[in-house]
């Protein structure tokens, strides 16, 4: 329901048609916005609500790229059936992950909690009904901030989504019915380099004093040296902003195209460096220096 009091309709969504008016074996999910309450207080109904409608857009695109079925509104989430689990848990994932690049960089964080289910439920074509709707939404409010619990029946079916559960816990779904066992989602880390990068620099293993780069100009110009002797070489220079990776990167050029052999090839790979600019030999270009750029 949403705060106007109207359920949404989904009549005529592509996803509409994979659901049959009747009783069916469903997954189901329920979102939740954390202390949206507390969200309103902080800034006013009105941009409250831009942060709200954000949020809602997110979870719908998701749910329906993952062929689910958005049942209706809640206010400050969404209720949601798919055909199977799996679906289920991975789209209550991505909504998760996208949730965490965006609030990497935005004034205002948004935080939700998910809870799946699966079981046997009636489906009209603007609502759903049944024990286990209820159990989704218990489930979502014993979520942890930022997480995905899932029932265990859920879990256990829903082998294809390759994630991670933690621990087994146990949730009240009503009074008179012995409580649900329940397993949050290990929700992985987003956007993991390809190649780990260095650690902070430690001050305390040079005594608090910055050092020059000699030693890494000399192991790439000794690997210079054996590639004009016909071996291949590859050097990957990385290094927190600011340290001199660029530069290093500009030294060295300068030094082998003073003294480039013919057999050898060299390819600056970089994004967006500098040092990529400087004019390197390439025996592909003749006796004439050329420069080779590749940007990510």
């Amino acid at each position: 329901m949403s705060e106007d009091g109207q359920v949404a309709s989904t009549r005529g969504s592509p996803a509409a048609s994979l659901f049959e008016v009747g009783v069916g074996f469903y997954a189901i999910i329920f979102t939740d916005i954390v202390l949206s309450t507390g969200l309103r207080t902080q800034l006013g109904d009105e941009l409250a609500d831009v942060y709200h409608a954000e949020v809602d857009a997110l979870t719908r695109e998701i749910i329906e790229m993952h062929r689910g079925r958005v049942v209706k509104g809640l206010g400050d989430g969404l209720m949601a059936i798919f055909r199977g689990p799996t679906e289920a848990v991975l789209a209550s994932v991505e909504v998760q992950q996208r949730l965490i690049r965006r609030n990497r960089n935005a004034e205002v964080s948004l935080h939700v909690r998910v809870g799946v289910t699966v079981g046997e439920i009636e489906v009209t074509e603007e609502d759903v009904f049944g024990y286990a709707v209820n159990e989704a939404a218990r489930l979502c409010s014993a979520a942890e901030p930022d997480g995905v619990l899932v029932s265990d029946i859920a879990a256990n079916l829903a082998r294809r989504a390759e994630v991670e559960f933690g621990p087994s816990q146990e949730v009240e779904v009503t009074a008179s019915a012995p409580p649900t066992s329940a397993r949050p989602v290990i929700i992985s880390s987003v956007d993991e380099p390809l190649i780990p990068l260095a650690s902070p620099l430690e001050f305390h293993q040079h005594g608090g004093r910055f050092v020059g780069r000699s030693r890494e100009i000399e192991i790439l110009l000794g690997q210079w040296t054996r590639a004009c002797q016909g071996s291949v070489e590859v050097s990957v220079l990385t290094g927190e902003p600011g340290l001199g990776n660029s530069s290093s990167s500009l030294d060295h050029t300068r030094l082998i195209s003073a003294n480039w052999c013919p057999r050898s090839v060299s390819v600056s790979l970089s994004n967006r460096c500098p040092a990529c600019l400087i004019p390197t030999p390439n025996s592909f270009a003749g006796t004439r220096p050329s420069v080779s750029r590749f940007d990510r």
